[in-house]
């Protein structure tokens, strides 16, 4: 079990829903032509991918009617209100191009500043990073900017620990660093150990992790506090069938 079956995507029911109807359900290659692999300099083991989202965008833009072109190029044209970004978004989403929804809601953040528009801005990257996993490049890209958006919308109110769990679910699901998220989660936890979603993110990192036992009593926590927590008791199977 890797780590992307693990971990669920934490973007909101309703954005999974339109993403779900709008995305073309024909299986993604693994690189698209704005897409390439290589390794990362500076002694950097790991296989980074590289994305080029003006080419995304040229490409995917360049593929609808002429009309649905017109509109998107006079909508850029205009000032970038919180209005017209709203209608790019609508737009993007309707012709079937989600990452690009994203990059309208991101512009809203960047305009208004808001941890609440922040956190939408992640949720809709996280969900693309989940749906076009397929593609290495693109999925990367679209987790990098909601780790990024998770980061400022937690700078922005520190207290909310919704945030926090969002942000390090997103690190943990990049794999490389994490231990940084698992750090963010047990902060959470010094401070309230009964909070649940930390609970249960910790549990099922045990199983990716291989340590059953710990994630045996993060998840029995979890189920005793929320007896009706299905997804916790499906991840406790997973811990007690682990440790045998």
């Amino acid at each position: 079990m890797t780590p992307g079956q693990i971990f669920l995507s934490v973007a909101s029911v309703a954005l999974i829903g339109v993403l779900y109807f709008f995305v073309p359900t024909v299986a993604s290659k693994k690189t698209t032509p704005a897409t390439e692999a290589v390794t990362a300099e500076s002694g950097d083991t790991h296989q980074h991918p590289v994305f080029d989202l003006a080419a995304y965008k040229a490409a995917r833009i360049a593929a609808l009617p002429a009309d649905v072109q017109s509109n998107i190029e006079a909508l850029e044209k205009e000032t970038a209100t919180k209005e017209t970004l709203l209608q790019l978004n609508e737009l993007y989403i309707q012709n079937r191009i989600p990452l690009m929804a994203c990059e309208a809601i991101k512009a809203i953040a960047e305009k208004e500043n808001l941890d609440t528009d922040w956190d939408k801005a992640g949720d809709a990257y996280m969900a693309v990073s989940m749906i076009e996993e397929k593609d290495a490049g693109l999925s990367h890209y679209a987790l990098e900017s909601a780790i990024s958006s998770y980061q400022k919308a937690t700078e922005l109110n520190p207290e909310n620990t919704d945030y926090t769990v969002k942000l390090a679910s997103a690190i943990m699901e990049m794999g490389e660093e994490a231990m940084q998220g698992v750090q963010l989660l047990l902060g959470i936890i010094k401070d309230n150990p009964d909070h649940i979603p930390a609970n249960l993110i910790l549990g099922r990192y045990g199983i990716v992790s291989g340590q059953f036992d710990k994630a045996v009593q993060r998840l029995e926590k979890v189920v005793k506090l929320d007896p009706t927590n299905t997804e916790a008791y499906f991840y406790l199977a997973e811990a007690y069938n682990g440790i045998g």
